[in-house]
């Protein structure tokens, strides 16, 4: 009898915090959402989970979540940064979340002032600032967006957000319940080396090597892999989405850059033609796409039958772009005509890849060495990344998500430049690489 006792007590006190569950009409969702994690706990016995499943039955079973706002109570990880602020925007103007809760490791920036969302400061490689986090909100659905800079973020970190951050993610998700965990990985994890890409799909399996040994590349492999895998255990549904180049508001790496250099004069010199086309992906677009996957995801857990495989999106990967692929430097002329720095194509310099990759090699080699280790601003992976082509299929997004890119890229570019020059969001540039990203101080 003694071996009972400890499942026992485990009962009672489930058992009493779901009966301590405010009983107003807007908590139903919330008294429903334990019994859910009541049900999904290994170490609940059977007559517990019999009492939760009556529970949940007199609550309207599955239907007691949530009516149009499908996602329920979201947590956005990563929602100070580029995708995630805008991740924010779409589920506030869709109306697709009762709560949302923004962590991120600092949340001064890219604020969405609604009373709907609420922000937290927390660590992503922290389990327990993720738990108390989550816990608190009883958040329904995650989106896992955070992640560190691939082009300046050192190796060990990459590891640790995009692999442990992850783990830490998926196992708060399991251990309280939640249903749906939507993770943004990268098109990069399909890329042998730099060559080219024209219209690939989901069929294509991940490289052995993302990107030459990329660290980004192999860990948001790593990442995509742990949360697919995971689907279907206790009740958890889990996509990835792979977005291609981002750009847009807050956008402190394409666009920035692309700024920088029309400012400086920079655009004049094209590497290689300028005219392999490249996959964009304006960031308000790629966010729908990832609240719509949420939605879809929380359907096939109320579906009273199982749903068609063709029609399926939990398990999946989709690719997200604009559907309008671009040749590479016409989106670097584009920003500088914003800018007011129009550029002529009989002005523009071509050099060729073989010079341009001798020439920065040689000074990144000198820097390594100086340096002892460092690396300068410009490297030859980046280099040869601008003449690669480089595009996506999205058709089983567009099937299957609902997915249709509302915003273009020439409108895009014009909405990403102005915030970039209106100068009403300025941070310290010592910070600036980590922001948006949750991992640590």
């Amino acid at each position: 009898m003694t071996t009972d006792r400890p499942n026992a007590q485990r009962d009672i006190q489930a058992d009493a915090a779901l009966e301590g569950m405010h009983e107003q009409p807007e908590d139903i969702s919330n008294k429903a959402r334990g019994h859910k994690a009541n049900l999904s706990n290994p170490n609940t016995s059977e007559q517990s989970k019999q009492n939760s499943k009556k529970e949940l039955e007199a609550l309207g079973g599955e239907k007691a979540f949530y009516g149009k706002q499908e996602a329920g109570s979201v947590f956005v990880i990563g929602g100070c940064g580029l995708l995630g602020n805008h991740i924010v925007q779409s589920l506030l103007s869709s109306n697709s979340a009762t709560h949302i809760t923004v962590f991120d490791i600092t949340t001064n920036h890219n604020r969405v002032e609604d009373p709907r969302a609420r922000y937290v400061n927390g660590v992503i490689t922290s389990r327990a600032d993720l738990h108390v986090a989550l816990q608190a909100c009883n958040a329904d659905t995650i989106i896992h967006t955070a992640s560190p800079d691939p082009l300046t973020t050192a190796p060990e970190i990459l590891e640790r957000v995009n692999v442990q951050g992850t783990q830490n993610v998926i196992s708060c998700a399991m251990d309280l319940g939640i249903n749906v965990l939507v993770y943004t990985s990268s098109s990069d994890v399909v890329q042998n080396g730099y060559e080219n890409m024209l219209g690939l799909d989901e069929s294509v399996p991940v490289a052995e090597s993302p990107v030459n040994g990329s660290v980004y590349g192999r860990t948001k492999k790593m990442g995509e892999k742990l949360v697919l895998e995971v689907n279907g255990r206790r009740g958890l549904r889990t996509v990835a989405l792979r977005p291609c180049t981002l750009f847009g508001e807050c956008d402190r790496l394409m666009t920035r850059h692309t700024v920088e250099m029309a400012r400086d004069g920079r655009v004049k010199y094209c590497i290689g033609s300028g005219t392999n086309l490249y996959g964009y992906v304006y960031a308000g677009n790629a966010a729908d796409a990832h609240v719509l996957a949420a939605k879809k995801l929380w359907r096939e857990a109320r579906s009273a039958t199982p749903v068609r495989e063709d029609e399926q999106v939990s398990g999946e990967i989709f690719f997200v772009t604009n559907d309008e692929p671009w040749p590479f430097w016409d989106f670097v002329i584009c920003v500088a005509r914003e800018i007011g720095k129009p550029v002529e194509e009989k002005d523009v310099w071509h050099i060729p890849l073989s010079v341009m990759c001798f020439f920065v090699g040689l000074v990144e080699w000198v820097t390594w060495v100086v340096t002892l280790g460092g690396r300068p601003g410009l490297t030859v992976n980046m280099v040869r990344y601008t003449v690669q082509t480089r595009t996506f299929d999205i058709s089983k997004a567009k099937k299957r998500l609902g997915y249709q890119p509302k915003v273009g890229i020439e409108e895009g570019i014009k909405r990403a430049v102005q915030w970039q020059l209106s100068g009403i969001v300025r941070e310290k540039e010592s910070g600036i690489e980590l922001y948006g990203i949750g991992i640590l101080k």
